[in-house]
């Protein structure tokens, strides 16, 4: 249901990037992007906020849900109780 990219644990001078050379990051499995802010720029070409980590991206929408990590801890709490019949 939800897909996983991991970015390269080494920010550069273009911010966090999608390179594969180390253990256990997987590149962008999306858009093939190099750069973490590319992905923000779809989102918002006029975008001026920090290029941040984690991002919770919504596929349909093509837009930033959330990137901050407990607000997505508690987006995932409750999203898919139907699914997995929690209540």
């Amino acid at each position: 249901i939800i897909n996983v990219s991991v970015v390269h644990p080494d920010m550069l001078e273009n911010g966090w990037t999608f390179l594969t050379t180390f253990k256990d990051t997987s590149g962008d499995t999306l858009y093939h992007y190099d750069y973490l802010y590319q992905l923000y720029q779809k989102a918002d070409n006029n975008i001026t906020t920090s290029v941040t980590v984690p991002v919770l991206w919504d596929t349909h929408t093509h837009s930033i849900v959330n990137n901050e990590s407990s607000d997505i801890i508690r987006i995932f709490n409750t999203a898919f109780n139907d699914i997995t019949g929690n209540i």
